[in-house]
């Protein structure tokens, strides 16, 4: 069972379009906590974290089997983790994953960025991929 502010969050988000896109034009973590302050929700630090997990595993879960073992890869080993984050284009994560053995192309990219946008709410990969440009 979900917190009462988690609970509160799920209400407002799904009775509020204005919360919705605001939600979807969030592009950093700083401005996501700055957003649930203004609407008065009161999600604490492992909260949004439930959140983020949440929309993470629906992500995952809609991913093309050919690319997923390279997300998966890159969300446990630290390694691959910490250097996905300094990607800053398309190309950067297709060389990462060639470089950790792993065959992805700008299109499964792409295909994998949509499916993020698909994820109803918060997640940090809309974050990530709109800052590869692949998301608006």
């Amino acid at each position: 069972m979900s917190s009462p502010a988690i609970q509160d969050f799920n209400q407002k988000f799904a009775q509020s379009p204005e919360l919705q896109q605001k939600i979807g034009e969030v592009e950093s973590v700083p401005q996501m906590l700055a957003l649930l302050q203004a609407w008065d929700c009161t999600l604490t630090g492992p909260e949004l974290i439930v959140l983020a997990q949440q929309a993470y595993q629906t992500w995952l879960a809609s991913l093309d089997l050919t690319v997923r073992p390279f997300f998966v890869e890159a969300h446990e080993n630290k390694t691959i983790n910490k250097a996905i984050e300094t990607c800053h284009t398309p190309q950067d994560v297709v060389l990462l994953a060639k470089t950790h053995g792993f065959q992805l192309s700008e299109r499964e990219l792409k295909a994998a960025a949509d499916a993020a946008a698909k994820v109803e709410g918060f997640s940090f990969e809309k974050i990530w991929f709109k800052g590869l440009g692949l998301l608006d």
